[in-house]
């Protein structure tokens, strides 16, 4: 019981210095702590950089190896909640690190429905040239 309430409280800390905008103190919880281990309100700690805009704070996360593709506990991902947060710089970083463009919720919105509805139109245009890029791709590999 008590690594479980050490491992808790390592996740707590986690979750106070990405409020603060502490990166010294987020690179410290993170030795002790999964970088996509869930909080009590069921978000990642890149989520919960996200939500406070602490850009900095989510490349730390995503150089550490936090999942691009992870999903809150009521199953929305990163990206859907970057772009429905208004943070084109997270999507950016996200989309860089191959996130996942047509997977979601709030509402099953995809990542563009997401940013669309919140009036984010840098993140819109991000995704919609990602989605585009990936297209042209993925048919570019088909007629080889």
């Amino acid at each position: 019981m008590q690594v479980r309430s050490s491992q808790s409280n390592f996740r707590q800390s986690l979750s106070d210095a990405i409020v603060r905008g502490d990166l010294n103190a987020v690179q410290d919880a993170v030795a002790h702590v999964s970088c996509d281990e869930l909080s009590s309100e069921g978000l990642t700690p890149l989520m919960e950089a996200v939500r406070c805009g602490k850009q900095a704070i989510a490349e730390f996360l995503l150089s550490k190896g936090a999942d691009v593709n992870a999903r809150s506990k009521s199953g929305v991902t990163v990206l859907v909640f970057a772009a429905s947060r208004c943070r084109p710089g997270i999507v950016e970083a996200l989309l860089r690190r191959g996130a996942t463009l047509e997977s979601g919720t709030f509402g099953n919105k995809s990542a563009p429905d997401a940013a669309a509805a919140a009036g984010d139109w840098a993140s819109m245009r991000l995704l919609l040239q990602a989605r585009a890029a990936r297209r042209d791709l993925a048919q570019n590999a088909h007629s080889i």
